[in-house]
């Protein structure tokens, strides 16, 4: 299947993959592929409705008529993330034992159990020249893209000796063993 080939294809060529993607994608005009960049909770809210929507349209085509819109038979749903796992905040950025956030964690398992909707980690977007996807490969290689991620800084207040103290976003990120984390001797 094509979500097979397109797993298969990211996970054996880490490097430059984005070269056959497009040929995996547009072989069926009558799927409509979709990138969701952020693989935290508003990524997966987007993935959520989206699919919702485009089910929605499908099983609507099966009962019209005819009509100048014809939607899809098909879609796949992609959401990328810098990070190796999914959830972002979820999962890095609050206390994961928490009970709600175990039910969070669980629709978004649930959403990506679905046969058209998968995530693929490691994945840098934009950055540097030759350093990760750009978004305009990305629009190459998919109908639509999302941009869905969160903000990578906390703001400053600008007030006098704020740099002798660490942000609760650092500490959470620290405390929770995000990849990027910085390692300070004491927390």
């Amino acid at each position: 299947t094509t979500k097979t080939s397109l797993l298969s294809l990211l996970r054996h060529s880490p490097h430059n993959p984005t070269q056959q993607i497009p040929l995996l994608l547009r072989h069926n005009r009558r799927l409509i592929s979709t990138c969701i960049i952020g693989a935290g909770p508003s990524g997966f809210y987007s993935a959520k409705f989206l699919s919702q929507a485009l089910q929605k349209m499908m099983e609507t085509r099966s009962q019209s008529d005819s009509s100048a819109f014809v939607p899809p038979q098909s879609y796949s749903i992609t959401l990328l993330d810098r990070y190796p796992t999914p959830f972002g905040l979820v999962r890095y950025g609050v206390a994961p034992d928490h009970p709600e956030v175990k039910n969070v964690t669980k629709e978004f398992e649930r959403i990506l159990q679905q046969e058209n909707i998968n995530f693929i980690g490691n994945v840098t977007v934009g950055g540097a020249k030759g350093s990760g996807v750009s978004i305009q490969e990305l629009r190459e290689m998919f109908d639509v893209v999302i941009l869905s991620y969160g903000a990578d800084n906390e703001r400053k207040l600008w007030i006098p000796n704020e740099d002798l103290i660490e942000s609760a976003r650092d500490f959470v990120h620290f405390y929770n063993g995000l990849p990027d984390a910085e390692k300070r001797e004491q927390m």
